[in-house]
């Protein structure tokens, strides 16, 4: 029996604890923030926020119940090509097969889609989006050439007491760093989005820019 007890001491003292091969914790994040609604990435495309609002999406000229969606939150986007000289794709934000990601205050997780018919009264009948560049379809843009793209969440998604919402565009996984758009009091916004709807001023929207940067583990000096 000394010999069993002998061997287990011995193997607890060569077996490592689970503590010592816990991974150490990961660093926080270090948060920039910056007042605008635009952001450029590494693709050189410029992603901005042109509005946003809760309410009903125009998909047909008229008044009544079938020229309009339901309510939604919907946001509509601008993807600018920056460059000087280079025809070029973008990215982020365009490609219609992903859904953007959305963080609201208590951390719960949505996702920013494009609207499809079922979203605009269940059919496409003489219905069109009002939003410029829709039906192109394009796949490169010549330098200052931009589009708009249109997200929408239902409105019965959303949880109560949302006074925050965070619009992931970008994750750099070899850089470490997130990019999304903050908005502040997002269901307060109350307002459709029409056919021929005039741009309105960017600068009224509570919409700023931040980019989370992880900090990279510092390796411990082997012995």
């Amino acid at each position: 029996m000394y010999g069993n007890v002998l061997a287990f001491v011995t193997l607890s003292l060569l077996v490592p604890s689970a503590q010592a091969q816990s991974k150490p914790p990961q660093p926080s994040p270090q948060v920039h923030e910056h007042a605008g609604n635009a952001v450029v990435l590494d693709d050189s495309f410029e992603y901005a926020i042109i509005d946003y609002g809760v309410g009903q999406i125009q998909v047909r000229a008229g008044n009544d119940s079938k020229s309009f969606s339901p309510d939604l939150f919907w946001v509509k986007f601008r993807v600018l090509n920056k460059s000087d000289h280079l025809i070029q794709r973008p990215r982020y934000i365009t490609s219609s097969f992903n859904a953007l990601r959305v963080v609201d205050n208590w951390g719960n997780t949505y996702w920013l889609r494009r609207p499809e018919a079922a979203d605009v009264g269940g059919n496409w009948q003489d219905a069109s989006l009002p939003i410029a560049d829709w039906d192109k379809s394009r796949q490169t843009y010549k330098p200052g050439e931009s589009s708009w793209d249109l997200r929408i969440i239902h409105i019965r998604d959303f949880v109560d007491g949302i006074t925050e919402l965070h619009i992931y565009v970008e994750h750099q996984f070899n850089s470490g760093k997130n990019y999304y758009f903050r908005i502040v009091k997002p269901m307060e916004r109350r307002t459709d989005l029409l056919q021929d709807q005039p741009e309105r001023d960017s600068s009224q929207l509570q919409v700023t820019v931040v980019t989370e940067v992880i900090p990279a583990l510092k390796r411990k000096p082997s012995r």
